[in-house]
Parts: structure tokens; C-alpha cells; sequence
């Protein structure tokens, strides 16, 4: 089964934060920071609404972008699995979503560069999901890859694409646009990224094409 990894100038995580409100917060087209060369962070993707100090309240949406290399994807892919290594928070639900391609560069604005997006209101019905709703109570491996199936929409466009990018968004507030409670604890998960040295803890993408021919038996 042939394997793609992520790029390492290509992935990494983005944060939004605001002290005015959660529309400003997730809103917006830009991020204030980011960084494509964190080995790994354990707020990868999630959202959060905190106190400050003299009365007032900081929002804060992390989103992860990866992107992968798929210039050698030249079948129709019929199975393909992602796997994310672990790191630290793991409280964040999240779903894998297209993303716009970020081969010119990965910075603030690599935000909003979600397929179909349109930033106000629910975007569950605008994005162009790539899998199931991941429980992270319930399936999230601390010690181990987390293997995600992906589904036919994305196995398409790993064809269809030189580079399949991909957005990890959190799904109960960020994608469904569901302002988190004040003071509510800090929603986030946490991931490695392709800069970790060597491909032991890399994002990953493990799928199998259609048209694969088998050797050494006799019919």
C-alpha cells in the first residue's frame, strides 16, 4: 500500500485570536499567528473563551492546513487512510475538510482557505468534508497514530489534484459556528507536523489504487 506524507513547509497550524468578539475571532481572513515549522503543538485545532483581566474576554479558533504531495497519485484511489500522530489536548471533535492549495506559501491568510467556505453562519453544508465527524472522547489514541478514513470525495480529488491539501477544523464551534460558553474549558487537540525529525510522527496518508496487479499466482 503506497504512502504520501505531508509536506514540511506546507503544514502546520494557524490561530485566530480576538478580544472583541467570536465573529471576529472566526470570522476573518486572516489569522494574528501561525507557524509551518513547529515540529508539533497541542493546540492544533479547537477553539476557546476566556476571561480577562478587567472584565473583558479573549476568543481564540485553531485550524490546521497539511498538504501532500500527490503528483504520483496517477490511478483512481479506492481506500484511503490519514493518520495523525497525537500531541498532548485532546478534547477537540474535529472533521477533515478540502482545503484551498497553499504551494505559494503557508501564512496568515492560509486561514479562511477552506473549500466552500463562506465564514458566517454553519458552514457544515458549504465545505467539501473528507471524513466522518472524529470523536475525540471516544477514539482519539494518545500513543499511537489515529487512523481516519477517508471518503470517496477525497479519494477523488487525490486523483484529480497535483496536491491535496487538507483542513483539520474543530466541528462542534468552529465549522457549525457555536459560540463556546465563557470560561468553558479550553477545546483544542494536538498533532505532530512533518517538520518532526524524520517520518516516524509525520502526517500521513496510507491508500491503494484502483487498478493494482497482482504477481505470482497461477489460475
Amino acid at each position: 500500500m503506497p504512502t504520501v506524507y505531508s509536506t514540511a513547509s506546507l503544514d502546520g497550524w494557524i490561530l485566530r485570536e480576538s478580544t472583541v468578539d467570536w465573529d471576529d475571532a472566526r470570522q476573518k481572513d486572516e489569522g494574528t499567528a501561525y507557524s509551518s515549522s513547529d515540529a508539533k503543538i497541542a493546540t492544533a485545532f479547537g477553539t476557546a473563551h476566556d476571561p480577562t483581566r478587567g472584565g473583558g474576554a479573549r476568543w481564540r479558533v485553531w485550524r490546521s492546513f497539511v498538504q501532500f504531495d500527490g503528483r504520483g497519485i496517477t490511478d483512481s484511489v479506492y481506500s484511503a487512510t490519514l493518520s495523525i500522530y497525537p500531541r498532548q489536548g485532546n478534547t477537540a471533535d474535529f472533521f477533515v475538510v478540502k482545503a484551498d492549495d497553499i504551494e505559494s506559501g503557508f501564512d496568515l491568510t492560509t486561514f479562511d482557505d477552506i473549500d466552500g467556505w463562506t465564514a458566517s453562519g454553519d458552514q457544515e453544508g458549504n465545505v467539501r468534508k473528507y471524513s466522518a465527524e472524529f470523536d475525540v472522547s471516544e477514539d482519539w489514541n494518545l500513543s499511537a497514530y489515529n487512523e481516519i478514513a477517508l471518503n470517496s470525495n477525497a479519494m477523488v480529488d487525490m486523483t484529480r489534484n497535483a496536491f491535496f491539501t487538507i483542513c483539520l477544523i474543530e466541528s462542534v464551534h468552529d465549522l457549525r459556528d457555536s459560540e463556546p460558553a465563557l470560561g468553558a474549558s479550553a477545546n483544542y487537540t494536538g498533532m505532530f507536523y512533518a517538520d518532526q525529525s524524520g517520518t516516524t510522527y509525520d502526517p500521513k496518508i496510507d491508500y491503494e489504487i484502483s487498478n493494482a496487479t497482482f504477481f505470482g499466482a497461477n489460475f
